[in-house]
């Protein structure tokens, strides 16, 4: 679930005029995903991809499945009100 929320906040941007209008442009905008910052994005790129995720991609990308509006994401800290999914808020 929080897998298919976090490719809808991308595809979300895609699809937003205030953003890069390209999944690479979006992910990697400055300042946006802190896994492209600290080099985990590198990395993930390099390994075989879980399959989970490719379920999630497949769903996102192929079959157009988006599950809500939200143009952000961040951990849960009781201030910024959103969808909670595990310890994440979507809004």
């Amino acid at each position: 679930e929080g897998q298919l929320a976090v490719g809808t906040v991308v595809m979300n941007r895609v699809a937003s005029p205030k953003y890069p209008d390209t999944i690479e442009g979006v992910l990697t905008q400055p300042y946006q995903f802190t896994p492209v910052g600290s080099g985990r994005y590198a990395i993930a790129l390099a390994k075989e991809p879980d399959p989970s995720c490719l379920r999630a991609a497949t769903e996102i990308l192929i079959n157009g499945k988006r599950t809500g509006p939200w143009l952000y994401f961040r951990t849960v800290n009781n201030i910024i009100q959103g969808t909670v999914i595990g310890n994440q808020v979507f809004y």
